[in-house]
């Protein structure tokens, strides 16, 4: 029918009454099915319209001449209930982009999701348009996005340091701070926690930053708090005297420190943005101890570094984007990227010992929250839970290896095979195929289905020390 769209503008347009493909009537069989005289049958009008007449009982009944939606009540999802609680609350807290939610929610909920199925979840739940979550974010917490610019662009290597008020832990005696530096560049993220809030901890943060960033940090940006500078007084504000041991340290390793201009705390946005992911967290979490919350910030840093693709990284992560760098400027770095650690799992000395901190089932916190101290990667699936057993150690050795034969991180070749996500050591360049059926029965996700004690794994590697020559690492961890 015809029906006027303003009535400003004599303009006319068609709306037609919704009807399925495969529909055997029109609109107008059906009117006249409608309005026919109760004295003629149904099946009198089956015959002259030549359909059942079951249809014409059925638009018979109907008050319009559409069709109903075919939609199923009940949809049949790939994801369960409780994964689309995730998935809603993860697209709310870090805002990403259908695609980036995407390779997030195959890589920790579901490898056979769709974007299809994705972009369904979303709409249901009402999370679908980004630009109006975005606006209400800004709305919260006070920052419109008119006043918001674009940061210039830089090589790896300019550092944002922050400090975050934590709330206090049932087991504390005072609440905490949390230093947190972002590098502009590729968004790698650093963080710590720290009893005070003083020049000493923002010193001793800074030297964590240089000891942790595969790359040379040449400038820092900070606030204005006496923990970083001196610029402000009792007498007022003043130019930074360079006294203050975190210039100091600055000055020893050639790093230019940068002061944001007073009261304008959007200049250091970009780390102000990570504590408000962060502050997001701390409100939809309970945590039962200090302990506790140390292990969900963890967690999340890793997965923030590891696992989340940004789109202003060109969907990359943090990490991808600093082996990308790498690749282009080596001269920026002073270590390879894939030897940066989730959880500081190895300790560095001055001599060329290794020392391996955390192991296996004596790295376990036994807690109510089934709280775990572990590197991603490195500890099994069962310890995760919270559910350790001897067969859990002989995980990490698998692990172990993998690191010493190649000097990168298990989790570099971790993916999702037809049914789990778990270690392939047939992804590993030029290994041994007996190496590669010792490691993937080390790190096999049943515990079950690994070798039955340490002497039986001694057992094969003597074996495989026989028939094959010794060869060289795959690659050298040196830089």
């Amino acid at each position: 029918m015809l029906v006027p769209r303003s009535e400003s503008v004599q303009r006319w347009s068609i709306t037609m009454p919704r009807i399925h493909a495969n529909a055997r009537t029109t609109p107008r069989i059906r009117r006249e099915i409608q309005q026919a005289p109760a004295s003629i049958s149904h099946r009198e009008l089956a015959r002259r319209y030549g359909i059942h007449r079951h249809t014409v009982a059925k638009w018979r009944k109907r008050a319009t001449v559409e069709d109903k939606s075919t939609r199923p009540h009940r949809l049949q999802t790939t994801l369960t209930e409780a994964q689309e609680l995730v998935i809603v609350e993860v697209r709310k807290l870090l805002l990403l982009p259908l695609d980036d939610l995407l390779v997030l929610a195959r890589t920790f909920l579901n490898p056979n999701l769709s974007r299809s199925a994705l972009d369904r979840c979303l709409r249901r739940h009402g999370v679908s348009n980004l630009r109006i979550l975005q606006k209400e974010r800004e709305s919260l917490e006070g920052s419109p996005k008119s006043t918001t610019r674009q940061f210039k662009a830089y090589a790896p290597g300019f550092i944002h340091i922050d400090v975050k008020y934590l709330p206090q832990m049932p087991d504390e005696e005072q609440r905490r701070y949390l230093f947190v530096a972002i590098d502009r560049a590729t968004r790698w993220v650093y963080l710590a926690i720290h009893e005070e809030k003083s020049a000493e901890s923002a010193t001793r943060f800074l030297a964590n930053v240089l000891a942790n960033a595969p790359f040379v940090v040449r400038t820092v940006l900070t606030d204005n708090g006496k923990e970083f500078t001196d610029r402000f007084s009792s007498a007022g504000e003043r130019q930074p005297t360079g006294h203050h041991p975190f210039d100091q340290l600055c000055r020893e390793k050639r790093i230019t420190h940068r002061l944001i201009q007073p009261r304008h705390p959007q200049t250091n946005g970009m780390v102000e943005r990570f504590n408000g992911r962060i502050a997001e967290i701390l409100r939809a979490e309970r945590f039962v101890s200090a302990a506790d919350l140390q292990e969900t910030l963890t967690r999340y840093l890793w997965a923030y570094n590891h696992r989340i693709p940004q789109r202003v990284l060109g969907h990359m992560t943090p990490i991808e984007k600093l082996r990308w760098w790498q690749t282009e400027r080596p001269d920026l770095f002073v270590s390879r990227v894939d030897n940066v650690t989730g959880l500081d799992t190895y300790v560095k000395r001055e001599t060329t010992e290794l020392v391996l901190v955390g192991w296996g089932k004596a790295s376990v916190l036994t807690s109510a929250s089934g709280t775990f101290i572990g590197t991603v990667g490195y500890s099994a699936p069962e310890q995760q839970e919270g559910k350790p057993e001897p067969a859990s150690d002989l995980f990490a050795l698998g692990a172990t290896m993998v690191y010493l034969l190649t000097g990168y991180e298990p989790e570099t070749y971790f993916r999702w095979g037809l049914r789990e996500y778990r270690l392939y050591a047939e992804d590993i360049p030029h290994l041994h195929p007996l190496m590669v059926d010792l490691i993937n029965c080390l790190t096999h996700p049943d515990p079950r289905e690994r070798y039955p004690n340490a002497a039986e794994v001694k057992r094969r590697l003597q074996e495989i020390a026989t028939i094959t020559p010794t060869t060289p690492p795959v690659s050298s961890s040196a830089s």
